[in-house]
């Protein structure tokens, strides 16, 4: 027996939906870059104010203060009150002024606080494990456990709590970037899609009966039964989530760069989840996706198109879930490796610490710049107590304190939070932003309609199709002589545009296919059935895929059993063959005999 689908998550509690999206800026973003000192800022002890301390200790990777797009900071709230955004983040810009979209300063990895450089050189506070190592600290802005060795990632843990709660939600967690640990240690593992898709296993349609015998048996071995469940999951998932892709669209244009064709199968598979084509109905999914080349020793380029794929990608995100009317149950997260170094390397910048990130979403508490933003940014014995040396700055929040919110919004309970933020207790509440802190009240939903009266008492079920499809179309009849040969209390055109509805909509390669859970039937592999001849695909029986495809073959078979005999499943019917055109008319008027012979 085969193993069956893994479902989502919980048993459901029929909550809002709600969406967390983790962006990853994969290589240590530039973050001082993105978001930049301007003006009227505070008295500045040694230069005319922060953003003239900024464009000395920066060089020539600062930034011009007339290129940078200025916005307001609430007055008095950071060192200045007007800060300037990176030139390619006008979409960021955007959804700042209109409160949707807010910075978190200075932020980064850490176990505890640690006050200054002081107690950093002295040890007397515990610091993460191999700072400025991509590997590590991508994994700890990930797990958001900076000390442990168990990887499972922070979202993977919200999901665990909300699936065993008492009312326990449906969960599914999504890579669009391949392995993503952020995920990790869920109660279902996450499923991975690419930027242009699911990719199937083809030849699973006609293996389908072997991979099954293979792996239908319990094992023994936590290994074999491991192997055994995930392959089943994998080839089965990819085929649902393919059927499911294949019936969400969506309304906004994006552009080609790699993250944007992410960020548009994030969009697609949110839509497909709210509307009518996901089977489980998940009330809370999360997904990654990441955009590389940020680790920029050698010069600022990778930073400027990096940000400039992003913000693109961020504008067409937010215009279609506005569109959809998702974007109220979205949010979205960033995250680095770290900072840079805010001095240069002659070239680009190195590895830094703590840094800059944004936090978007349709409730999300914008307009704000939330966390401290340094306000010295030189190197000094006095007054410049963050600078570890190169402008690699102590972070003054930690991912907990994002977290921390955002968990209580997907709907973690207080007494849990513990669970999900191991290194809570080491913080002091008024350094972890709470729910309300980042995000305003949902709007109310629409009211609920008034119930439909009850309508008439159904006639009488009439038999179900499949098993008339299985006598009839297997010896190659078509609908037409179909109609002809249905016993009493058929409906041939309805069985017929049922089936065929079903088949052009799910064809894959020219292999007719069944919907799964649509009439409550596992997706079954094809084989194929061209000029009255089932055709297996061995060795000198090729498919005849591109005729197949082109509808000139009998018709496309549902794989059948070792006897021969065809399963219970749709198929799809040949076009009728045209009748070749009548021979030409000879032209009327005399006959005429042969050309006269030449003369001699």
């Amino acid at each position: 027996q085969a193993r069956p689908l893994a479902t989502p998550g919980g048993a459901g509690t029929g909550s809002r939906y709600k969406a967390v999206v983790v962006l990853f800026m994969q290589g240590g973003l530039d973050s001082f870059n993105l978001l930049v000192p301007h003006s009227n800022c505070k008295p500045h002890p040694t230069h005319a104010d922060l953003y003239a301390e900024y464009r000395a200790i920066r060089g020539f990777v600062g930034i011009d203060k007339a290129q940078l797009l200025p916005i307001n900071s609430p007055a008095g709230t950071q060192p200045c009150d007007t800060f300037g955004v990176n030139p390619e983040g006008s979409a960021i810009r955007d959804l700042y002024n209109d409160g949707q979209l807010s910075f978190v300063a200075n932020a980064g990895v850490m176990i505890e606080p640690i006050a200054d450089k002081d107690e950093f050189r002295a040890g007397r506070k515990r610091r993460p494990p191999k700072l400025f190592s991509h590997s590590d600290q991508q994994e700890a802005a990930q797990t958001v456990h900076a000390q442990s060795a168990l990887k499972s990632g922070v979202l993977g843990r919200i999901f665990n709590v909300l699936a065993d709660a008492a009312n326990a939600f449906q969960t599914e967690a999504f890579s669009v970037r391949g392995n993503a640990l952020v995920l990790e240690g869920g109660p279902n593992p996450p499923i991975t899609v690419s930027a242009t898709g699911v990719s199937e296993f083809n030849a699973y349609r006609v293996l389908r009966d072997d991979v099954d015998a293979l792996t239908g048996r319990t094992s023994s071995s936590v290994f074999g039964e491991t192997w055994a469940s995930e392959l089943t999951r994998t080839l089965a998932n990819a085929a649902e989530i393919a059927t499911q892709l294949a019936a969400s669209q969506v309304q906004t244009p994006f552009g080609n760069s790699d993250i944007e064709r992410q960020m548009e199968q994030v969009a697609k598979v949110i839509n497909a989840a709210r509307g009518l084509y996901w089977s489980g109905k998940p009330e809370r999914q999360a997904f990654f996706v990441e955009r590389g080349g940020f680790d920029t020793h050698g010069g600022t380029r990778g930073t400027q198109s990096g940000l400039a794929d992003i913000d693109n990608a961020l504008s067409s995100f937010v215009d279609e879930m506005v569109l959809t009317g998702a974007w109220d149950d979205v949010v979205i997260v960033s995250a680095s490796d770290f900072a840079r170094t805010l001095t240069d390397n002659g070239q680009g910048t190195d590895h830094g610490w703590g840094g800059n990130m944004i936090l978007a979403g349709g409730t999300v508490k914008g307009g704000r710049i939330l966390g401290k933003y340094p306000d010295r940014m030189a190197e000094c014995d006095v007054g410049c107590p963050l600078n570890l040396g190169r402008g690699r700055l102590i972070p003054t929040t930690p991912w907990e304190a994002v977290w921390h919110g955002v968990a209580e919004w997907f709907g973690v309970p207080t007494g849990r939070l513990n669970e999900i933020l191991p290194n809570r207790p080491n913080f002091p509440p008024g350094l972890l932003f709470t729910r309300d802190e980042l995000f305003r009240p949902a709007p109310p939903a629409p009211p609920t309609p008034p119930p439909t009266p009850p309508k008439p008492p159904p006639a009488a079920a009439r038999p179900p199709c499949d098993r008339l499809i299985e006598g009839l179309f297997c010896d190659g009849r078509s609908y037409t002589q179909l109609g002809a040969q249905l016993p009493d209390g058929y409906d041939a055109d309805a069985c017929g545009a049922l089936c065929s509805a079903f088949s052009d909509a799910n064809r894959r390669d020219g292999c007719c296919r069944f919907t799964p859970y649509i009439m409550g039937l596992a997706r079954r592999g094809c084989d194929f059935y061209h000029d009255a001849k089932w055709r297996s695909g061995g060795e000198g029986n090729e498919w005849d895929r591109e005729n197949l495809m082109e509808g000139a073959s009998g018709m496309c078979c549902p794989k059948r059993s070792a006897t021969g005999e065809c399963d219970p499943d749709e198929m799809k019917p040949a076009p009728p063959t045209p009748s070749p055109p009548p021979p030409p008319t000879p032209p009327s008027g005399p006959k005429r005999g042969p050309p006269p012979s030449p003369l001699v």
